[in-house]
């Protein structure tokens, strides 16, 4: 009986783990097929490379899991640090929290940085309340760093909620120093189609009046300094240029997945490097 079961839940880690590959996989030919479609350039990936690609990407959810379960009540600062060093304030994406920043914010606080992250509340509701729940967790990263700017590191959909910050809350902009941006659809990304849910059309749809009708950095804080981070063989926000902005520092790496954004060593130096200049 024991043997029984254990083979039956082989088999279905089996199931589970092909049917995961066959997905990646067939998600990273409909991007591929959209470059060439749009004649633009794309890194192909060997079949080791995608491989590799593959366990980053199922490495990425069980270990961003483990810290959702183990780590979602720890949002606040990790510990004391030299107030005067950089301080950094970190804002997830979609169906995400701020847990899913723990590792980058222990490798920033091992360079000797504060950081911050905030909750920006459920999914599918209105953009306004994430940029309430943003306004508030930066006057709280702003008074506790004695009132020093703070850096705002947003990921995916956390950008564009930075975006709409200093459109509903303009005053904000003494508080904050720099921002970084990794994997944002500042354009939309052509993963979201006219078939989907009104929330995500409005949100993601590259032909949005919401995104169209979003000031950009530039326009809003002409001297912010901002760094805009993608990755070509990202599959969820496509393609790459939808992640960029004019007049901001453009950051294109290849070989990294969506998630792999907040994991990969290299994204990290980048962030260091920006940081501590």
């Amino acid at each position: 009986m024991a043997y029984t079961s254990l083979l039956i839940v082989l088999s279905l880690l089996l199931v589970i783990v092909l049917g995961y590959a066959s997905a990646i996989v067939l998600l990273y030919f409909r991007v591929k097929h959209h470059y060439q479609r749009k004649q633009l350039r794309f890194y192909r990936l060997s079949v080791y490379q995608l491989w590799q690609f593959y366990l980053e990407i199922v490495h990425a959810v069980v270990v961003m899991s483990y810290w959702l379960v183990f780590k979602s009540n720890r949002n606040g600062r990790h510990r004391l640090v030299d107030k005067t060093q950089p301080a950094v304030l970190c804002i997830h994406g979609f169906h995400m929290n701020g847990s899913c920043f723990w590792g980058l914010r222990q490798a920033l606080e091992r360079q000797g940085m504060a950081t911050f992250s905030v909750n920006l509340g459920r999914p599918y509701v209105d953009p306004k309340k994430y940029v309430d729940s943003l306004h508030t967790a930066l006057e709280e990263s702003f008074n506790s760093h004695q009132q020093q700017p703070v850096h705002l590191l947003a990921h995916s959909m956390g950008g564009l909620v930075c975006r709409m910050l200093l459109q509903h809350y303009p005053e904000d902009i003494h508080r904050i120093k720099s921002v970084i941006t990794l994997g944002t659809p500042h354009h939309g990304t052509q993963a979201v189609g006219d078939f989907t849910l009104p929330w995500l059309k409005e949100m993601f749809h590259p032909h949005s009046p919401l995104l169209h009708q979003l000031p950009e950095f530039s326009d809003m804080a002409p001297q912010l300094p901002v760094m805009t981070l993608a990755s070509v063989n990202d599959l969820v926000v496509f393609p790459i240029h939808r992640a960029l902005l004019n007049n901001t520092t453009q950051v294109r790496l290849c070989t990294i997945s969506h998630m792999g954004l907040l994991m990969n060593p290299r994204v990290t130096r980048r962030i260091v490097r920006w940081l501590n200049c």
